[in-house]
């Protein structure tokens, strides 16, 4: 499987989109500004060694991929409770302040 996918919209930009293999799908399509394939293959390949830009910093492609993969699963109740404890233990471990609270 490939680890990224590169496709060109209406307006001529190409975008890629990384492969989350833990989600046996692709993240959202983020633009590389470029119209050239070569060069737009050039940009994919730097932001998987270096990381995506993100509010004036990179975000490496495995964390990015991982978030999402988080945030997925937490907004379709797929985690338990046990799974959420565990999550919000290690964020406060960081000195995240997270409030957890179990539905009912």
């Amino acid at each position: 499987m490939r680890p990224f996918y590169l496709f060109r919209r209406d307006n001529g930009v190409i975008y890629v989109q990384f492969q989350n293999e833990a989600m046996h799908m692709r993240t959202s399509a983020k633009s590389t500004h470029e119209t050239n394939m070569a060069r737009a293959m050039t940009v994919a390949c730097d932001w998987m060694q270096n990381g995506i830009p993100v509010k004036e910093r990179r975000q490496n492609v495995t964390a990015s991929i991982a978030i999402n993969t988080i945030a997925s699963l937490a907004s379709e109740y797929k985690f338990t409770a046990d799974d959420m404890s565990r999550l919000s233990d290690l964020l406060k471990k960081y000195d995240f302040d997270v409030a957890y609270r179990a539905r009912a």
